[in-house]
């Protein structure tokens, strides 16, 4: 009960944050296969049509790259398809220097057998880096890049610069994969217009992308209304299905502890006349009911404490990463459930006096 109400609860705080993780900018351009006349070609079809719907475009990112999924060991990464150890997956992000000075404003020039990397989610920590069964020498680990990915992955990321798109393809072929004709390309950016431009802006680009690069467009505007529908009906669930728990619960023990007050009413009358005070025969009732009431929701909070880190493990499929959010949601479940068993215990307690007096 406390685990689906707090889950869901962090959810539907947390819908903001997962919406602003998952679509870092209004508007991101996904394509592939494309060379870097074509790339620009689609850059600046981006640009006119956003000046067409009267919209500015702000923060803009654009780079080519090359994803794969891989299996890291130390300071090897394998690419080869059908091996699925994932317990050391990752992702690689490959560009060249030409992308990376693009995106950074830097001026970097790599050896053939040099390399630049950057850990998404932390430092590499290696000297070197084989790739494809060639080997890098790490010419410097980057603190900082900007990206399209946020931190907080389910897996790890990396990204590497390396000296030209030549070496993409040798890596491609050493690792027994087909390179493909061209690269893939992102291009990010946040809208300042009105919403109905930005409909109209977003509509038109996705036809023309695709037309162009059997690529896609994603906008945070039309997927925040599906991630907000799914989290509220997620928190609906969890709120109903706690409030139908919690009065099952309560009513419970509430009628046990009554049926036990009509029980045990001859005793504490046998009791007052060998002497015990009225002051004794509370405290006797108060510690009795005290237990069966608080027991449960103590066992609910080692429970949960012991299942804390497998549902943070949960929540980051949905996106959300806050360990913080969790913890106060969590923390505030248990004192709003502390709170209600006060309640119907300081109310069970007065009708279980009266039943026995």
């Amino acid at each position: 009960m406390l685990v689906v109400i707090s889950t869901t609860v962090c959810l539907y705080v947390g819908r903001e944050e997962v919406v602003n993780r998952m679509y870092p900018r209004d508007v991101a351009v996904y394509g592939k296969e494309s060379d870097e006349v074509q790339f620009q070609q689609i850059l600046q079809t981006t640009r006119e049509q956003a000046q067409h719907n009267g919209l500015a475009l702000e923060n803009e990112l654009a780079y080519r790259y090359e994803p794969y999924a891989a299996i890291r060991d130390g300071s090897a990464f394998a690419l080869e398809a059908g091996n699925y150890d994932y317990a050391n997956v990752c992702q690689l992000i490959l560009m060249t220097q030409e992308e990376y000075n693009r995106i950074q404003g830097d001026s970097v020039t790599l050896g053939q057998d040099e390399a630049l990397i950057y850990g998404l989610d932390g430092p590499y920590g290696e000297e070197t880096i084989t790739l494809g069964g060639q080997r890098f020498t790490i010419r410097r680990e980057l603190e900082s890049m900007n990206t399209a990915e946020q931190s907080g992955q389910l897996i790890k990321a990396y990204y590497v610069v390396l000296a030209d798109e030549s070496i993409l393809e040798q890596i491609a072929r050493d690792a027994g994969l087909e390179p493909e004709a061209g690269l893939k390309f992102y291009i990010g950016f946040d809208l300042e217009g009105t919403l109905e431009a930005q409909d109209a802006f977003t509509e038109a680009i996705s036809e023309q992308v695709a037309q162009k690069s059997a690529g896609y467009v994603d906008s945070r505007r039309e997927s925040q209304e599906s991630f907000y529908s799914l989290y509220g009906g997620f928190f609906f669930l969890g709120i109903f299905l706690g409030i139908l728990f919690l009065m099952a619960t309560a009513l419970i023990i509430y009628y046990k502890q009554v049926s036990e007050g009509y029980d045990d009413k001859a005793r504490f009358e046998i009791m007052q006349k060998v002497g015990m005070s009225r002051q004794e025969i509370k405290a006797t009732i108060r510690s009795q009911i005290v237990m069966v009431f608080f027991l449960p929701l103590a066992a609910a909070v080692v429970h949960i404490a012991f299942a804390f880190s497998v549902i943070t493990k949960l929540l980051s499929i949905f996106g959300l990463t806050n360990f913080r959010l969790f913890l106060g949601c969590t923390a505030a479940t248990i004192a709003l459930f502390a709170v209600i068993y006060f309640i119907v215990y300081s109310w069970t307690q007065r009708v279980y006096y009266r039943i026995v007096e």
